[in-house]
């Protein structure tokens, strides 16, 4: 075998034929383009991978659940023009969720005074039953961070018996047996 030395441009040096098919390799290499499916137009399976993509459904999942593999989604999910709509759907979304927020912020002093009109009891004239009122109450306290106490009581016994004072507790256990009547009495 002979000696390998490196060669000009730091490679070791490998027999022709070798070094042929490494440089044909490489050319190769150098040519290939991954094969990619771009979106021109949206169609019905691809407004139903936005939509899952939207509420935050794994690509895997939806591969599966739409009998789709995943570089198909994935395809579908990196293309400029379903990126543009996934954007574009996703601010609406953000939009919309702080518009709500918005509301219930909004609507909070309100539910606040009904609440006080249901616990007082002047409710346009029908006064809530008292269990009614104070559950309210209770919810409400909940909610504003000051739940009910819970008081847990725990008693325990630990002891240590010999055979004897195990035989004793039986011994007396039979004895009191005894002296209580049976229904045959």
């Amino acid at each position: 075998m002979e000696n390998l030395q490196p060669n000009d441009e730091g490679r070791k040096w490998v027999p022709p034929v070798i070094a042929q098919v490494r440089d044909a390799l490489d050319a190769r290499r150098k040519l290939y383009k991954p094969r990619t499916s771009e979106v021109k137009r949206l169609q019905d399976n691809h407004h139903e991978v936005i939509r899952r993509l939207l509420i935050g459904q794994k690509a895997a999942d939806i591969a599966r659940e739409l009998d789709m593999t995943l570089v198909q989604i994935n395809n579908i999910k990196n293309s400029p023009l379903v990126k543009k709509q996934l954007s574009t759907l996703q601010a609406v979304r953000d939009t919309t969720a702080i518009d709500v927020s918005k509301r219930i912020k909004e609507c909070a002093p309100k539910a606040i005074d009904l609440l006080e009109q249901i616990i007082e009891g002047r409710d346009a004239g029908a006064a809530a039953p008292i269990s009614l009122r104070a559950r309210v109450a209770m919810d409400n306290l909940d909610r504003s961070g000051h739940p009910r106490q819970t008081n847990i009581r725990s008693e325990n016994l630990h002891a240590i018996l010999t055979v004897e004072d195990i035989d004793d507790v039986k011994r007396r256990a039979v004895e009191r047996r005894s002296l209580i009547p049976t229904a045959e009495e």
